[in-house]
């Protein structure tokens, strides 16, 4: 297998998840870092000032909107790591039996076709350790859910495997994952656009 092939899938299936859920993201990129090997680059979607006063609320009185983000990033962070199991299993970080030379995030940075609020992102990324994607899928699970963070985490390893084992998810999670060994990183648009031509096709 390729040595790009891994984040390649694992990206692509970050933002594949995130273009099914109808949530926005800037890009996506196999760059490296000494904190990365690879970023989809997600808009923000902040819960309401109300929503937020309810977060400890008894579960079943999170207010629904709350719920729907949390569980809604929680799919897309672990979207990544389980394509990526499917496609050959591992342990532990990437490896690399045949590096190849790899374009690095301070490259990407200077990509005129992110926006700058993307390439901000990609530099304050590279510049410092950030959390894994399980590790922040469990810190939004038990914000929202305290105590039975562990088994709602559970429940949405279970809700995301079976999207990703969807047909076409993995094909969809291939297109981008060959355009990103390609080109390397990928805006919004251009992601849209390969993923809407596919759609297309198959209507």
């Amino acid at each position: 297998m390729s040595d790009l092939r891994r984040p390649a899938v694992h990206e692509g299936a970050h933002v594949v998840m995130a273009h099914l859920l109808g949530r926005e993201f800037e890009g996506v990129t196999i760059a490296t870092s000494e904190h990365f090997w690879g970023l989809a680059i997600m808009m923000p979607l902040r819960p309401s000032e109300e929503d937020l006063a309810n977060i400890d609320s008894p579960v079943p009185h999170v207010p629904p909107r709350l719920r729907r983000i949390i569980e809604e990033n929680i799919m897309i962070l672990l979207a990544g790591a389980i394509a990526e199991e499917l496609v050959e299993p591992r342990s532990g970080r990437y490896e690399d039996p045949t590096p190849r030379p790899r374009i690095v995030a301070e490259d990407v940075a200077k990509d005129e076709k992110l926006s700058a609020r993307a390439r901000q992102k990609i530099v304050e990324a590279a510049s410092k350790p950030g959390l894994s994607d399980e590790e922040h899928a469990w810190l939004l699970s038990f914000e929202a859910f305290g105590t039975l963070a562990a088994a709602h985490l559970e429940w949405m390893r279970v809700v995301t495997l079976a999207q990703v084992l969807a047909r076409d998810f993995a094909h969809r999670v291939g297109i981008v994952a060959e355009a990103l060994m390609e080109h390397t990183t990928l805006s919004s648009a251009e992601v849209e656009r390969l993923l809407d031509t596919e759609r297309k096709l198959d209507d």
